[in-house]
Parts: C-alpha cells; structure tokens; sequence
C-alpha cells in the first residue's frame, strides 16, 4: 500500500489547484488540504497540517505551501515518507515585499481583491506565449473569490512575517524533489537550486513549459516528475 500524498496549495489557491495533476497521478492516495485558510503564521499552519494528517505521510506543498512543507518537515521529521517542493522558496519575504503586501491586503480589505490578483498576481503567473491561458486565469479567478478577502489577508501576513527557511534544510534529511519551472517570475529556478544544493537527499527538476502556476499550466509534466520520484 502506497503512502498517502498530501498536497498544500499556495495563496489564495484551494483542491481545485490540483484538479488537472490529481488524474494524472492515477491510482495514487492523494489528499488535498484546505489547512492554509484558517492561520496567519507559518508556524500556526504547520500545526493545523499536523493535526490533520495522517500519522505517516508524503507531503507535497506548492508555493506557501512549500514553504509550510519545509517548517512541517524541520518540525516532525519522523512523520514524512516524502517531500515535494513545487513552485517555492525557503528565502524569507524582503523588506520591500513586506511593504508590498501590506500595500495588498489594504486593498483587499477596501474591496479589491479582484483587481489585485487580475492587475498585480496574474501577470506573474503563467509562462508567456502567444496566448494567455484564459480557462486557467478563470480558475484563478474563481479560487480567489470562492476563499475571499479574509483568507487572502490570514496567509499573506504569514507570507509577510516568515521566518528564513533556509536555516532549516540541512537537516531536512527525507528523500525531497525540488521541482521548479523556467519560467516562473515568483520563484526563480535559482531558489530552486539554492534549495536542492543544501537539501541533504533532494534531487532537483525543473519544467521547461511552465511558469509559476505549473501546477494548472503543466499537471501531466509534473504528476510523472512526483510518481517517479516517489517510486523510485
């Protein structure tokens, strides 16, 4: 019997993030978490993920919820099979992210969230090309209205405050894929590498096709990279 996978979306995404990667994993055990709504500190979000979890398990975290993954797996070693990094960093936010995000959640606060995701988050979203993937800026859409202003504020004041990760991953010993995307504007693949080269047991790969939002632009790339990886 395989381990059960859990999966930790990022800001403002919910299980739909995984509805394109879920299939193409096949007959793997698979456990989308909504765990990222309900805290504002990284630390407060691991606990929740742990009460929730199953007592032993592989844990997938895409974006904040790599980042949550990375304090989950430095916290409760004994209770991973596996981990996988997608779409992440374990850099902590700069202080002019900080004032950014601030800036944000004032304007969602004010009733804009909507327009910040369509003006400020989607541009950075997918990898370019002729056309803009306009099904899948819907699912964004869709997500940050179904989770709304108050979450969207919870996990950026957690974003906002977290602690330096990198600190942490010399003892991250499980197996870990590090899995990045070429053209990801949030998260560059040198943070990927970064994070893979002080990672004791990672193996790093990165999708050529893909930008941030690699989970809904490239599912079947990246549901072959994590079923390799954990069957390996």
């Amino acid at each position: 019997m395989t381990t059960t996978l859990l999966l930790l979306p990022g800001l403002l995404c919910d299980r739909w993030l995984w509805s394109g990667l879920r299939p193409a994993l096949g007959e793997r055990s698979c456990m989308p978490l909504d765990a990222l709504t309900q805290d504002d500190t990284i630390d407060a979000m691991v606990e929740t993920v742990l009460a929730q979890a199953p007592p032993r398990f592989a844990l997938a975290g895409y974006s904040m919820g790599g980042i949550v993954a990375l304090h989950l797996a430095a916290r409760a070693p004994e209770r991973l099979s596996h981990l996988v990094i997608l779409n992440s960093t374990a850099r902590p936010d700069p202080p002019e992210r900080r004032i950014i995000r601030d800036e944000q959640m004032a304007r969602a606060q004010a009733g804009g969230l909507e327009a910040v995701v369509e003006t400020e988050f989607m541009p950075l979203y997918f990898a370019p090309g002729p056309t803009r993937p306009t099904t899948l800026e819907g699912l964004v859409r869709a997500m940050a209205r179904h989770l709304g202003p108050a979450i969207f504020c919870r996990q950026m004041r957690a974003l906002r405050d977290r602690s330096d990760a990198r600190p942490l991953l010399p003892g991250i010993t499980c197996p870990t894929l590090v899995l990045g995307a070429a053209h990801d504007a949030l998260c560059s693949v040198d943070r990927h590498r970064e994070m893979a080269d002080s990672l004791p047991n990672a193996r790093l790969h990165i999708l050529e096709e893909a930008g941030h939002m690699a989970p809904l632009e490239a599912p079947t790339a990246m549901a072959a990279q994590i079923s390799e990886f954990l069957d390996a």
